[in-house]
C-alpha cells in the first residue's frame, strides 16, 4: 500500500501572489494531485500556524526574537542590499519558519529559505528564470549570468531554494521542458535530481478534422509580448489565400485595430477558451516574443491542434518541428505565414500533425504524465528522509 504524502506547497497564488502561468499552475495542483499526496497551500499553512514569515529587520514585520530569528533576519537585510545595489536580481528571497508536520515542501519558482522543522524539499519551474530577466527585462545576457552566479554562491551560504541559480539544492528540482536543464548547466548545476516534469495540462476532446472554415488561434494574456501584433499580420496574409479565414483572439482585455475576420473574444476561463478558441481552431500561431513554456502551446496540443510557433525560448522542447506543428526563426512572420497556409492547404498533413500532436500531449504533457514523475519525486525525497 503506498503511504499518503503530506505536502507543504509554496507556490504562487492570488491574492498574495500576483496573477501568472505560474498561479495555474498551482490552481492545476490544487484541483488534481497526484494520487496519495496531500496538498498544503502556504497560504493556509500561515492561517493554521503551520508556517509563519521569517523574521525581519523592517519595522511592520516579525521581528527577531532568537537566534535563529537574528540570522535570518540578518540574511535578509543583506540580501535586500545586494539587491538594491543591483548585484542580484531584483527577485526577493522569501524566508519561512516551519513548525507544522509535512513529508516534504513542493517549492514551485520561488526562491525561499525555510527554518524550524524542515523536509525535503522538491523544486519545480518552468524552465528557469533567465530568459525572463534577459528578454523580459532586457538585461544583457551576461549580466544575467554573474548575478545568477553570484546569486548561486548565496544560495549555497545561507542555505535556501532557488530553482533557476541553485536547483540542485533541493533533493530534486523538476523543470517543464529540457531547455531547464540545459540553462541550469551553464551555472553548475548538473547531477540525477535535475529532470523534467510535465506542467499537466488538462485533457481535451481531440480534433479529428479540420474546421470548414480555416480557423486560426492566439491565445494570450498580453498582446505585445506573445506576439499578437505578427499574429494580425499572419492573418491577413493568410487571408489572401483564404478570404474567409477567422482569427480568434482570446486573452488581451483591449482590441487593437485589425482587420475582417478577428474575433476577439476577451479574457476567458480555461474551460471558455477550451470550449470557444482550441475546439474550433485548425492552427494556433504564437510568434510569442518572450515565453518560457507557454501553456497555451500545450493546451493546444491537448485539442490535437497543431503550433506553428518560434525556434526559441522552450518551443522546441514542446513542438516537434514538422511533426507536432512547425518552428520558424523568431520574427519572420513570412516563414510563420508559409507554415500556416501549409497546414490549410493540406488536410492528410494536417490531419497525421493533429493525431501527433495528441498522442505526444498525453504521453509528455498530460495531467497523468504530471502525477507520476511528481509522486516518484516526492516518495524518494520523503524515503531518503526516513533513512
Amino acid at each position: 500500500m503506498t503511504s499518503r504524502i503530506r505536502c507543504l506547497l509554496v507556490s504562487p497564488l492570488p491574492p498574495g501572489d500576483a496573477e501568472s502561468g505560474d498561479c495555474q499552475y498551482t490552481r492545476d495542483l490544487l484541483a488534481d494531485p497526484p494520487d496519495g499526496v496531500e496538498y498544503v497551500h502556504y497560504s493556509e499553512a500561515l492561517e493554521t500556524g503551520e508556517l509563519r514569515a521569517g523574521a525581519s529587520w523592517t519595522l511592520g514585520e516579525r521581528t527577531p526574537h532568537s537566534v535563529e530569528d537574528v540570522r535570518t533576519a540578518t540574511i535578509r537585510l543583506k540580501l535586500h542590499a545586494l539587491r538594491r545595489l543591483g548585484v542580484l536580481l531584483p527577485e526577493p528571497v522569501r524566508c519561512w519558519h516551519v513548525s507544522g508536520s509535512f513529508d516534504v515542501i513542493h517549492v514551485h519558482y520561488m526562491p525561499t529559505r525555510f527554518t524550524g522543522v524542515v523536509p525535503p524539499v522538491v523544486a519545480t519551474d518552468s524552465a528557469g528564470g533567465f530568459w525572463y530577466w534577459r528578454y523580459g527585462h532586457g538585461i544583457p545576457a551576461e549580466r544575467v549570468w554573474s548575478m545568477l552566479r553570484r546569486e548561486r554562491k548565496l544560495a549555497q551560504r545561507y542555505s535556501y531554494v532557488h530553482p533557476t541559480a541553485r536547483p540542485d539544492g533541493a533533493a530534486a528540482c523538476l523543470f517543464f521542458v529540457e531547455s531547464g536543464i540545459r540553462l541550469a548547466a551553464e551555472l553548475g548545476a548538473t547531477g540525477p535530481g535535475l529532470r523534467t516534469c510535465s506542467p499537466g495540462i488538462p485533457s481535451a476532446r481531440a480534433q479529428t478534422q479540420r474546421q470548414a472554415v480555416p480557423t486560426l488561434a492566439f491565445v494570450a494574456r498580453n498582446f505585445e509580448i506573445k506576439g499578437g501584433p505578427d499574429v494580425l499580420e499572419i492573418h491577413r496574409r493568410v487571408r489572401q489565400e483564404h478570404p474567409n479565414a477567422r482569427l480568434l483572439v482570446a486573452g488581451p482585455e483591449q482590441r487593437p485595430d485589425a482587420g475582417d475576420g478577428v474575433d476577439w473574444l476577451g479574457p476567458l476561463s480555461r474551460e471558455d477558451v477550451y470550449d470557444r478558441v482550441y475546439s474550433q481552431a485548425d492552427v494556433l500561431v504564437y510568434p510569442s516574443r518572450l515565453d518560457t513554456a507557454g501553456f497555451a502551446v500545450l493546451e493546444a496540443l491537448a485539442h490535437g491542434v497543431p503550433v506553428v510557433a518560434p525556434r526559441t525560448f522552450a518551443f522546441p522542447d514542446m513542438v516537434r518541428d514538422h511533426k507536432t506543428g512547425f518552428l520558424f526563426e523568431a520574427g519572420d512572420v513570412e516563414a510563420a505565414t508559409s507554415a500556416t497556409l501549409r497546414l490549410l492547404a493540406d488536410t492528410e498533413l494536417w490531419t497525421s500533425m493533429s493525431a501527433a500532436a495528441r498522442t505526444d500531449f498525453e504521453a509528455r504533457f498530460s495531467v497523468p504524465a504530471r502525477a507520476r514523475t511528481l509522486r516518484a519525486a516526492y516518495g524518494e525525497a520523503a524515503r531518503a528522509r526516513r533513512r
